[in-house]
């Protein structure tokens, strides 16, 4: 009860307004899959994410949610031939705003939006041979933005469906004849994810 207290005083503190009425907090977990430029390094399976959350309640259906999530892509890619070992870990912090139809905030179906910041760690490694041989790792901050829906099905469970885009730089496969190197160009990824929350 002190953490929840301490929390919710940080939170207001940071400059939300004195109309919220309750917060909850909550532990998530979900299916995600990766889209966009991603599928070209770890494929386009699901795995499982993780994250916290507090949704802090206000009038006339308004709520916001400060949320951390965590999840990793696993997959194989090709470079000159050689078959890699490629991960993709994402660290995501942000707020989503979410306005309940049922005009009251915790009750019933939602839609959502939100805005955060991305922490993406991209690592393969394979490929040997006498010739050739890959291992490194290379971390990307970005921003994205998300759009979903949700409800409240339980007193305590919420079910989401969520999709994340930021810009991500896909493989390199423009070749630079000024600079004699292959380029990386700005492309967009996603992530969807069907998640559940409990909140207490």
């Amino acid at each position: 009860m002190r953490f929840r207290t301490s929390l919710l005083t940080l939170l207001l503190g940071a400059g939300l307004p004195v109309a919220a009425q309750s917060a909850t907090f909550g532990i998530a977990a979900g299916l995600a899959t990766p889209g966009g430029d991603m599928t070209n390094s770890v494929g386009s399976d699901m795995t499982l994410g993780l994250g916290i959350q507090v949704r802090v309640k206000f009038g006339a259906g308004h709520a916001i949610l400060p949320r951390l999530d965590k999840v990793t892509f696993k997959g194989t890619t090709q470079v000159n031939g050689f078959d890699l070992r490629a991960e993709s870990d994402l660290t995501s912090f942000g707020v989503d705003y979410n306005w309940f139809t049922s005009r009251q905030a915790g009750e019933g179906f939602y839609l959502s939006t939100g805005l955060g910041y991305l922490q993406k760690e991209d690592k393969v490694e394979g490929g040997s041979s006498y010739y050739y041989t890959v291992s490194g790792n290379q971390q990307k901050d970005r921003i994205y933005f998300s759009l979903g829906l949700g409800g409240v099905i339980a007193k305590h469970v919420d079910l989401s469906a969520r999709l994340q885009f930021f810009g991500d730089e896909r493989q390199a496969d423009t070749y630079n004849s000024n600079s004699g190197q292959y380029q990386a160009n700005y492309s967009m990824s996603t992530v969807f994810t069907l998640g559940v929350a409990y909140h207490f």
